[in-house]
């Protein structure tokens, strides 16, 4: 039935966003300093886009924060910077 794929679908859509929720924050465990979006991308190989999308849901659920703002490394772009919520160096 359509009614149950559409289920299936939305459960694997999620699993697959916690999947990724969890890489960027395993990611950000190894950089107390904090890390851009590009920078999360590049190393989780995760789109851009999607990192995006995961730190918004992560920040509104305060579990990360934009501690400050500072030129990347990549894109030398001065840009907000993500930390995990309490790790302050």
């Amino acid at each position: 039935m359509i009614a149950d794929t559409s289920i299936n679908g939305y459960k694997a859509s999620m699993e697959k966003h916690e999947a990724q929720r969890v890489i960027i924050l395993r990611e950000l465990e190894k950089h107390p300093e904090g890390m851009t979006r590009r920078m999360l991308s590049r190393a989780t190989n995760i789109e851009t886009s999607t990192i995006s999308a995961r730190v918004n849901e992560l920040i509104k659920a305060q579990v990360l924060d934009e501690p400050f703002r500072d030129k990347c490394p990549i894109t030398n772009i001065e840009v907000k910077w993500l930390q995990i919520r309490g790790s302050d160096v």
